[in-house]
């Protein structure tokens, strides 16, 4: 016989038997998620970290190419944490003669004297390289341990970055005088090296050019490396028997005679001819340690540099600058 209910109601049973159905799944699958979900939040959540953070130890001994020592990937992003010289002379990477450039690493202040190099230089084309400036390489550590190099020459030529691909920045010259500066100002802090500090007396010029040591100093030692200079004067000896011409230097000008007769250096072999009319030039600086030093140039002799009693080779760079500091003021 055909059944008398609607065919609604004959679904019913079914229909309950479904939802029935689907809230079995439903607490099932809860049984299932919920116990496993604090793993899983576990899981995801840092570590708590109860002991200090690590502290990343920087070498600020010069690193080598060779060994991968230079690994910094972008020199004109991160935080400097020291920076140094490494070599300096006529032949990268090879270390020539026997330059002054300071044994010292600079930490305090690195990161405002980096950043005034980390921008890169928009002059198109390659920098003519000038024969007469000292070439150097500087490097720089960042406060993740890694290594950057900074190579170029004291002109105003853009220095390049290493590693690869080489970045140029900033004027080579700009770079090294920076850094010569800095490293004095650093090694003089503790020192009283104020306006009122007892200097001595204005330096005076030699009667006569001093002559020049025969060998050049292999080893040579100064302590103008680490001081500032307080006052100097620059002596130009045309011929033996005149007197010299004096000229007293501006502050900016004696410094920039320091840092360029730090950069001497003895270059193998020699690549000028001689000549011997040329003038003999001394300066002598003042630093502000009170101690005095005597810079000798002998144009006649390929720039052969002096300081003091010690022959430390040759700078085209101090010759051109010494020339032109003495012609300047004087005319």
């Amino acid at each position: 016989m055909e059944s008398t209910l609607s065919p609604g109601w004959r679904g019913a049973p079914w229909g309950r038997r479904a939802r029935v159905a689907g809230a079995v799944a439903v607490v099932v699958a809860a049984a299932v998620v919920v116990p496993l979900a604090p793993r899983w939040v576990d899981a995801s959540r840092p570590e708590t970290r109860l002991a200090a953070p690590e502290v990343v130890e920087v070498s600020t001994e010069c690193r080598s190419r060779a060994d991968g020592g230079i690994d910094h990937t972008d020199f004109l992003l991160g935080e400097a944490a020291w920076v140094r010289f490494c070599v300096v002379g006529a032949s990268y990477p090879r270390r020539i003669g026997s330059a002054l450039v300071p044994d010292a690493v600079l930490a305090e202040g690195a990161a405002s004297l980096v950043r005034a190099w980390q921008r890169t230089d928009g002059r198109a084309g390659p920098c003519r390289p000038t024969p007469s400036a000292t070439k150097f390489a500087v490097q720089v550590g960042f406060d993740d341990g890694t290594v950057a190099e900074v190579f170029g020459e004291t002109s105003e030529c853009p220095a390049y970055t290493r590693p690869a691909p080489a970045t140029r920045v900033v004027a080579g010259g700009r770079v090294y005088r920076d850094l010569m500066t800095a490293l004095a100002l650093d090694a003089g802090s503790g020192e009283d090296s104020g306006p009122d500090s007892e200097v001595g007396s204005e330096p005076s010029c030699p009667a006569a050019a001093p002559a020049f040591p025969e060998a050049v100093t292999r080893d040579p030692t100064t302590g103008l490396t680490g001081t500032g200079v307080a006052t100097a004067v620059v002596c130009r000896y045309d011929a033996p028997g005149l007197a010299p011409v004096a000229t007293a230097l501006r502050p900016s000008e004696a410094e920039r005679v320091r840092v360029l007769a730090l950069g001497a250096f003895d270059p193998t072999p020699p690549s000028c001819t001689p000549d011997p009319g040329a003038p003999a030039y001394v300066a002598v600086l003042v630093g502000r340690d009170a101690s005095t030093y005597e810079v000798g140039l002998d144009a006649a002799a390929c720039a052969a540099a002096r300081l003091n009693d010690q022959r430390i080779g040759v700078s085209p760079a101090l010759a051109t600058a010494l020339a032109g500091l003495a012609v300047g003021a004087g005319s």
